[in-house]
């Protein structure tokens, strides 16, 4: 009995998850004993040199190429992870543990920061709004005064009343707003 590949062409839903939010894993089972079928695996999943090992090698899963878990499960957090799988035929032989993926669990929205106005003031000739936007895996920032587009730092010159808006979204579906 010649011991199963290491998991092949794993992949998973997407890159960034939020909290709550279902990863799913999928993996080609590869032996190089024409008979061999899958008969468990070990997903073990890792960040900062902490690792947890969820092992299917004695439940119903084990024959099955995916594995799930929701990103609230995740023991330690948001942040970067790496994840690998070892893999076992039927007969007892296994992989060693595939090359590891990695994905990001992202539960924290970007932080807007707002400077050079302030709500309800008032402000003679004009005004100059700055935004910094604090996230690691941001993705977009949408700035709009009376509805209309706004870049960082340009003059506003019209007079009255006026209404700023900032939306910040990263890659892992986290959205701020601001008024």
């Amino acid at each position: 009995n010649n011991p199963p590949y290491p998991a092949k062409d794993i992949i998973l839903s997407k890159g960034f998850y939020t909290a709550n939010e279902l990863i799913n894993l999928s993996w080609k089972f590869v032996d190089p004993d024409y008979n061999d079928k899958q008969g468990g695996f070990i997903v073990e999943i890792s960040k900062d040199n902490k690792t947890n090992y969820y092992d299917n090698r004695n439940t119903e899963l084990r024959f099955n190429e995916y594995f799930v878990i929701n990103s609230g499960d995740l023991p330690y957090g948001g942040g970067k992870y790496n994840l690998g799988i070892k893999v076992f035929d039927n007969r007892g032989g296994y992989s060693e543990y595939s090359n590891p993926v990695e994905f990001i669990l992202d539960t924290a929205s970007p932080e807007i920061i707002i400077t050079g106005i302030k709500d309800g003031e008032t402000y003679i000739d004009k005004s100059v709004i700055y935004t910094v936007v604090n996230d690691n895996n941001l993705k977009s920032i949408v700035q709009k005064v009376d509805n209309t587009n706004y870049s960082n730092g340009e003059i506003i010159s019209n007079t009255g009343n006026h209404l700023f808006e900032i939306t910040a979204e990263d890659f892992a579906g986290n959205i701020s707003r601001k008024e």
